[in-house]
């Protein structure tokens, strides 16, 4: 999935900007901090952070034996020379979900690096989570995609949805009433994502016709009662709304 492909790109802009180096053990000791600012003001919230980094450095030592005994080549060749992988290496082996978590550990400064990077209006991300909360907004769907799984009715969301996103999202379209309980409001999702990433306008609207064409040949093949559960009856209003963004 291209959003993958750019966020990571994104993220590791900043790693790389920030920590100076490519390697794991670095970006972790210097990075992937953001464990400490609770340490003077909420020691259950300081441990659950500190747990959730070291589960993301032991699954990441995990994703790499896992891909060298499968005989991974980049996981091979750097292993074979006696060298670590490097960051860039690592988020190729690691999942969006897995992904997610990393970028939740690191510490703010480099968190509102990647927010700017983006282009994310400042306004909407005061706390620069937004990066990590729209990854795991998109991993159900990127994963639904992957193992081709139905995907019209959004019965691939496995959890609830954070308000940054909804309202990063409204204020950036002007779409009302995103709600993510249906395929229509994930479109708008990517096709904010695809702004932020500097897509023409003219690839957009493609995007966004393929659907229209897709929506109109479910409606043609099921009953119009089934059709209207699953795509519900503000669809044309959102797609108005975000053609008038792009």
């Amino acid at each position: 999935m291209f959003i993958e492909t750019a966020l990571k790109n994104y993220v590791l802009e900043a790693l790389l900007d920030n920590a100076k180096s490519e390697n794991f053990y670095e970006i972790y000791n210097t990075l992937l901090t953001d464990y400490k600012r609770f340490s003077t003001t909420d020691k259950k919230k300081y441990k659950e952070a500190l747990r959730k980094r070291l589960a993301l450095r032991d699954q990441i030592y995990r994703v790499q034996t896992k891909a060298y005994g499968n005989k991974n080549r980049i996981a091979e060749h750097y292993y074979q020379k006696y060298n670590n992988l490097p960051i860039w290496a690592i988020f190729e082996l690691i999942s969006l979900g897995e992904f997610g978590n990393f970028v939740a550990c690191i510490e703010y400064n480099t968190r509102r690096d990647i927010s700017q990077k983006l282009g994310i209006k400042q306004s909407d991300d005061s706390n620069a989570m937004l990066t990590e909360r729209i990854i795991y907004t998109i991993k159900d769907l990127r994963n639904a995609i992957a193992h081709n799984d139905v995907i019209f009715d959004a019965r691939f969301r496995r959890g609830d949805i954070d308000n940054q996103v909804i309202n990063a999202v409204t204020n950036a379209t002007g779409v009302k009433n995103i709600t993510f309980e249906t395929i229509v409001d994930y479109i708008i999702l990517i096709v904010y994502m695809l702004a932020l990433f500097g897509f023409k306008k003219t690839e957009i609207k493609k995007f966004l016709r393929e659907f229209e064409m897709i929506k109109e040949e479910l409606r043609k093949e099921i009953p119009i009662n089934y059709y209207n559960q699953i795509i519900h009856s503000d669809v044309n209003n959102k797609l108005s709304q975000v053609k008038k963004f792009v």
